[in-house]
């Protein structure tokens, strides 16, 4: 059966609210609100979610998640998914790992003043 999210309408007060089949998005039968199940904004099919606490993280706050996300199972993913947004999450750790890369293997040029 799929999972039953509360409306993120902040002026609908419905707690249950069918996600479909792909869990990705809802409809509230109280208000009508289309919404993407991962971000909580209007659906915005084929388009990337554009919010998520993954925004303006420190560098230790970073690897924090994508430690937990490594770590998680299936559950706790698909969990972490919803919350953040899988394209937020794919991205951000992209992001960590291209920056570990380059802590790791690359050395400042000699000549550069910084």
């Amino acid at each position: 059966m799929p999972d039953m999210v509360p409306c993120p309408n902040a002026d609908c007060k419905n707690e249950h609210v069918l996600l479909n089949e792909d869990r990705v998005q809802g409809v509230c039968p109280t208000c009508r609100f289309h919404f993407c199940a991962r971000c909580k904004a209007a659906y915005h099919e084929g388009k990337p979610c554009q919010t998520g606490d993954l925004t303006n993280l420190t560098p230790e706050e970073v690897a924090e998640v994508v430690a937990r996300y490594d770590e998680a199972g299936v559950d706790g993913r698909a969990q972490m998914e919803l919350q953040f947004g899988k394209d937020n999450l794919n991205q951000l750790i992209a992001e960590y790992k291209a920056n570990e890369v380059i802590r790791k293997d690359c050395k400042p040029y000699p000549k550069c003043k910084n």
